[in-house]
């Protein structure tokens, strides 16, 4: 908690700092250097408090491997190890051979080359972040503020994950919208929902608005991939892919403290259970009741508000369409790694879009590391929240934390470690009202 309470700590200085001095000496350059001290402290503080200790664990459990196994013995990809499915690989086999390279290399010369190109995306996706923001200089102090305070993101590059590369796709696909380049859009769209299949269900916008051209370019990519992939590997080593990796997933839940989607919340809320644990926990129909009604409930809320009403539909009423449903992906998918609230780097820039696009009627200025954006203050507020509970560093020691006194320790176990997802949902909640705004400036 000592380490919570120094990162919230930090994160409330940058504010306050920020908020006091952007009027009064914005122009000096010692108050620009200034400004920027708590967001590195704070940078410098995830680095080294986030899991894992072993640098790139994931990469070395599961991309590493995979990349020699899809040349020299494709049927073990999706080998199951100590009751975990999918030990090694878990998307289409045709996918592995982008490991390849780093395969055949010595685990230190290929674990520090991927820490290199991961580290090497972050300016990438933040210039183009920046692009598509087209904010003003203060609201992109606001931006590198929110990328430096994203537990997150450093846990996606230690843990050696791919997720930091998929917000760099989301970000070139939202520029494509941007631009009216809506095949190439859908390209880049199917590619992420190949890496991570839960973002197909950016889809729901899609279908709803008719934007025929990305649904094809998506089609397109995909079948495109999945034929060559078939033809190479054959239709078994698919059907195993499905059923050991996606079809177990469905009433299974896991508890582990990172496992931040629905299911896991239930899964804790229901049972308190070992927040440790990463193998599947099987919780009968009761579970699966509870699952099903609660993200048909989110699913249906995000149907209602997304059904076109007249709207113009402009690329930045798209694109904030398409942040509802990226949110809504990571919510209800059976399962989400805490990692993948990184994505929600994208929606927040948005806002930024919004400070420059939307009408100031339907705002106030608020600051925040200078001038964040236009909003009201109920909606700031709710951002604002969501932001903090999504933030904070991941860190299992979290889950090992055991109050001695019995309410403090279910609360702990059962709503507390689920924070992330309380974040993400808190600002599901908030961009759903900021639609609705937004359409009804549309509408005018």
């Amino acid at each position: 908690m000592i380490i919570y309470s120094g990162y919230l700590l930090i994160v409330f200085v940058g504010i306050l700092v920020n908020y006091f001095g952007w009027k009064r000496s914005r122009d000096k350059w010692n108050f620009r250097i200034g400004a920027g001290v708590p967001a590195f402290l704070c940078a410098v503080l995830l680095w080294n408090v986030t899991d894992p200790e072993y640098l790139q664990a994931d990469f070395i459990k599961s991309y590493y491997p995979s990349g020699r196994l899809v040349v020299e013995n494709p049927a073990g990809l999706y080998t199951s190890q100590d009751d975990t499915r999918c030990f090694y690989f878990g998307n289409l086999p045709l996918l592995a051979y982008v490991f390849t390279p780093l395969a055949y290399m010595s685990v230190d010369q290929a674990r520090y080359s991927f820490l290199f190109l991961g580290l090497l995306s972050l300016p990438v996706t933040v210039f183009l972040l920046f692009r598509l923001s087209e904010a003003t200089p203060a609201g992109k102090a606001v931006l590198v503020g929110l990328i430096a305070v994203n537990g997150p993101l450093f846990y996606s590059i230690r843990m050696g994950n791919s997720t930091h590369f998929v917000l760099l796709l989301l970000a070139l696909m939202f520029l494509a919208i941007k631009s009216g380049k809506h095949l190439s859009a859908g390209f880049a769209w199917g590619y992420i929902g190949l890496l991570k299949p839960p973002l197909f269900l950016l889809g729901l916008p899609l279908l709803l608005r008719k934007k025929w051209r990305i649904l094809a370019g998506a089609a397109i990519l995909v079948a495109a991939v999945t034929a060559v992939s078939v033809m190479v590997f054959g239709v078994d080593l698919h059907i195993e892919y499905c059923n050991e990796c996606i079809l177990p997933l469905a009433d299974r839940p896991h508890t582990a403290f990172n496992a931040q989607s629905i299911d896991g919340f239930i899964a804790r809320l229901m049972t308190g259970a070992d927040a440790t644990h990463w193998h599947p926990a099987s919780l009968g129909p009761n579970f699966v009741f509870w699952r099903q009604v609660s993200a048909i409930f989110l699913l249906m809320t995000a149907v209602i508000i997304l059904w076109p009403r007249g709207e113009r539909v402009e690329p930045g009423l798209l694109m904030l369409e398409l942040s509802i449903a990226l949110c809504l992906s990571i919510l209800i998918s059976p399962i989400s790694w805490t990692h993948y609230y990184l994505l929600l780097l994208l929606p927040l820039t948005l806002l930024l879009r919004f400070h420059n696009t939307t009408s100031r009627t339907l705002s106030r200025d608020v600051a925040v590391a200078g001038r964040f954006t236009l909003l009201p203050g109920q909606i700031f507020a709710l951002i604002v929240a969501g932001v903090l509970l999504i933030g904070p560093p991941v860190m299992i020691r979290l889950a090992l934390l055991q109050p001695t006194h019995p309410v403090l320790a279910a609360l702990s176990s059962r709503i507390l470690v689920s924070h992330y997802f309380l974040g993400g949902l808190i600002l599901y909640l908030g961009f759903l009202l900021i639609r609705q705004r937004v359409a009804k400036e549309a509408r005018a």
